[in-house]
């Protein structure tokens, strides 16, 4: 039998930097992806590399970004211009972000990030949608 999971109850949000830490959940996230975790291949080639082949070398790690998808709910705490995640791309703040996954034991990652954009749709016939990118800087802590 599988031990597959379904990601409904994941939630995301900053912490507001008290202590003991507290942390403000973004409104209804419909989808998350990432953090997308890469490394830079760094060219080593010299001349006398075997056989004429390029050598690489692991550079540094990119932390990568957290992407989420949610119901846009514009007069909400959470995703509007004065306390939520639009108060944070404005103002241009570095917070510690948390992503608690509902596994088995639960599944917690955070890191360092700022909102780095924040694309609004807004259709004729269908749901208000936004996007938000968090871009992670330094190491995450994964638990």
């Amino acid at each position: 039998m599988t031990a597959a999971r379904i990601g409904h109850g994941a939630t995301i949000g900053w912490a507001n930097g008290t202590s003991p830490e507290t942390y403000t959940t973004v409104a209804e996230v419909v989808n998350i992806t990432g953090p997308g975790f890469s490394t830079d291949a760094l060219d080593a080639t010299n001349m006398g590399s075997a056989g004429g082949w390029r050598e690489k070398i692991p550079g540094l790690k990119d932390p990568g970004e957290i992407e989420l998808e949610c119901n846009w709910l514009p007069g909400n705490a959470t995703q509007d211009a004065s306390t939520g995640v639009l108060e944070k791309y404005n103002g241009r703040d570095v917070d510690t972000w948390r992503l608690v996954i509902p596994t088995s034991p639960t599944t917690t990652w955070s890191a360092l990030a700022f909102v780095s954009a924040f694309d609004p749709e807004v259709p004729v016939d269908g749901k208000m949608m936004a996007s938000i990118t968090l871009t992670l800087t330094g190491q995450p802590t994964l638990a």
